[in-house]
């Protein structure tokens, strides 16, 4: 064991290392560097149990912490200390945290001392006046020696003193490169008092750096740390409380929650292994990914249809977690699952037998023409199947057989016929498919194949067809067009030409687009009866002129047949205008015979329109369809300019709302 001495007299051991290890930071550092360059995992193995150690200790005081919080809170406003407390920072008016100071902050410092690394020198030192400190210069030779044991004990310069423990006092101890912060406190070592003796020596090597580093056993100059000291040992302190059983109530529910989940969790996850080792197990289910994502477990893979759901699986696994699952469909390679899918696609008779040989489907027995030739068709879609061997099934029925399958043939190629399926059971023939009901009576068909229709059990379900002729003849069964409209169809474009009433206009374009085959309704060169009434009375009632008196406005002589021709065309033009939802107006104008007056001629006009309007009213037509309007001294069109010094006009416009 080393004493000060003997550490101030040399500056390195027996084996050329310095002793002073701040001296080897530069050369640790680059070495740290080049090793995390070249090999980065041994380093990591090496610097692994020390951040261990540092996440260790870092979670321990992240926890008490949160306990510490917790009992603070609790203390405060549950117990009758922290109501008491409360009712007296109300009496007094004072805030509430600086009563809960004052009953709380404590000065657990008796003595700091300063001390010098490399000598074990005392450098300064303060103590408390009312508490029995023991002399400074023998607790700085106690710890220096102390400090030699354990470095000599382990081995290691690097081993350095926190804190030590005597009796109900505790030696707190700080170091840095030159100097030792060492001071006795009430009790345990706690974070503030670690954290103050760190702000302390800070300060000290800032204001003294010179001073440390050319020390020569002269302490003269260290009288500048006595401030920083005193502030240390007078520093106040938050006394240790007591942690609450209520406290560790609280924090033990959410720990005892992590613990149940973590554990709830561990065995779903062996469930969700045992889930996963059975799905793989099963043929014709393959599990490409497996794991944990998004709240719950997640597998992918491929299923053969053949085989068991795997939703079903799971839920019979006892898996509680939700599972997300995605698999493709693909056709397993596997002998048993190729067979089972031959078996469901050709549906053998009893007579017949299979036999999967590698990739050669075989067939044994004796089966009907009709099957067989069924079973080369659909032999080509099962998946694994390269080749399939007919030349061991012997043909059942011969020339019936032969006569059924010219039979199907003909079904299956006359237009309108749909045969879904054809075979024979129990020495009957059977067919089932669909029959659009324009085409022709299947049994009719058969009987002119010369096939015993008490042979022959049909099923036969309407549909659609999408052909042409059945497209057309549907349309004009559904449309039923009159005889002045003709249909046709070029590609899927239903086109109707000819001259229609509107009602039927109207049904056909709501109608002809839901057909099926039709794709669009063409009706451009369609005709609308109504519409064209409607368009033909507009321009007959613009076309008509009355002369009237300037003074009445009553029509002149010899126009009586004309008005009841205005009247009935403007009726017939409103029931043509409700059936085509064309809204209209008759307006009114009045001309006037020119006087010179702008004003004058157009006062007059407008009189002249409004005394003609009364005449109509008169005649038991609704009046809100007419405007009146004066048109001033301007002729109407196709009025005679020699009389129209003499007389005036009345003409007509006839406008919808949404043509201004």
């Amino acid at each position: 064991m080393t004493n000060g001495k003997d550490k101030a007299a040399g500056a390195g051991n027996g084996n050329g290392i310095p002793s002073d290890p701040e001296a080897l930071a530069p050369a640790v550092e680059e070495a740290l560097r080049v090793r995390a360059a070249t090999d980065g995992r041994r380093l990591a193995a090496a610097l692994g149990p020390v951040m261990g150690a540092a996440l260790r200790r870092a979670v321990y005081e992240l926890f008490r912490s949160a306990i510490r919080a917790v009992n603070r809170f609790l203390l405060f406003n549950v117990t009758w200390r922290g109501l008491k407390w409360r009712a007296e920072a109300l009496w007094s008016g004072r805030p509430f945290r600086e009563v809960v100071r004052e009953h709380t902050l404590v000065s657990p410092m008796r003595q700091v001392l300063l001390i010098h690394r490399r000598t074990g020198l005392l450098l300064a030192e303060a103590h408390r006046q009312d508490a029995a400190s023991p002399d400074g210069d023998m607790v700085s030779s106690m710890l220096t020696a102390i400090q030699d044991f354990v470095q000599d004990s382990f081995r290691s310069r690097w081993t350095q003193l926190q804190t030590v423990r005597f009796g109900d006092m505790d030696l707190c101890i700080e170091q840095r490169t030159g100097v030792v912060l060492a001071g006795i406190v009430d009790g345990d070592v706690n974070v503030p008092v670690r954290q103050a003796f760190r702000r302390t020596l800070d300060r000290v090597e800032r204001e003294l750096r010179g001073e440390i580093a050319a020390f020569d056993g002269d302490t003269g100059p260290f009288a500048r740390a006595a401030p920083h000291l005193e502030a240390c040992l007078r520093t106040q302190y938050p006394a240790e409380e007591k942690v609450l059983p209520l406290t560790w109530a609280v924090t033990a529910l959410p720990v005892l929650a992590l613990l149940g989940g973590a554990v709830f969790m561990l065995f779903e996850g062996l469930a969700w292994r045992d889930t996963v080792a059975l799905l793989e197990a099963e043929p014709g289910i393959v599990v490409l990914e497996s794991g944990w994502s998004r709240g719950g477990f997640h597998v992918k893979g491929l299923r053969d249809p053949l085989a068991p759901d795997p939703a079903v699986l799971i839920a019979e696994s006892g898996v509680r977690i939700p599972v997300r699952a995605e698999w493709k469909a693909y056709q397993a390679a596997m002998p048993d699952m190729m067979l089972r899918r031959a078996r469901g696609l050709l549906d053998p008779p009893a007579s017949v037998t299979l036999e999967i040989e590698g990739d050669v489907l075989r067939l044994r027995g004796e089966a009907p023409a009709s099957w067989l030739e069924r079973a080369r068709l659909v032999a080509a879609a099962l998946g694994g199947v390269q080749e399939i061997d007919l030349s061991r099934v012997a043909e059942a029925y011969g020339e019936l057989d032969r006569q059924w399958a010219r039979a199907v043939r003909q079904l299956r190629q006359t237009p309108g016929l749909v045969v879904l399926e054809a075979g024979r059971d129990n020495g009957r023939y059977r067919i089932e498919g669909l029959r659009d009901p324009g085409a022709p009576d299947p049994e009719a068909i058969l009987a002119a194949m010369d096939v015993d229709p008490d042979r022959v059990s049909g099923r036969w379900e309407l549909y659609e067809s999408a052909e042409a002729p059945f497209v057309l003849e549907r349309a004009r069964r559904v449309l039923v067009p009159p005889p002045s409209v003709s249909l046709r169809l070029e590609g899927g474009t239903l086109a109707a030409s000819g001259r229609a009433p509107h009602a039927w206009v109207r049904r056909a374009a709501l109608l002809a687009p839901g057909l099926r085959g039709v794709t669009d309704f063409d009706m451009t060169a369609l005709q609308d009866a109504e519409r064209e009434e409607y368009d033909a009375l507009r321009s007959r009632i613009e076309a008509l002129l009355f002369r009237v008196f300037p003074g009445t406005g009553d029509p002149l002589p010899g126009q009586v047949n004309r008005m009841e021709r205005l009247v009935a065309d403007v009726r017939r033009l409103a029931i043509l205008a409700e059936m085509l939802e064309r809204p209209f107006t008759v307006e009114v104008r009045g001309h006037a015979p020119a006087t010179g007056s702008e004003d004058s001629d157009t006062a007059v006009s407008l009189v002249l329109a409004r005394r003609f309007l009364e005449l109509l009213r008169r005649r038991n037509i609704d009046p809100s369809v007419f405007t009146a309007r004066g048109a001033g001294a301007e002729l109407p069109e196709g009025a005679e300019v020699r009389t129209a010094v003499h007389e005036g006009w009345v003409s007509f416009r006839v406008a919808a709302p949404f043509e201004g």
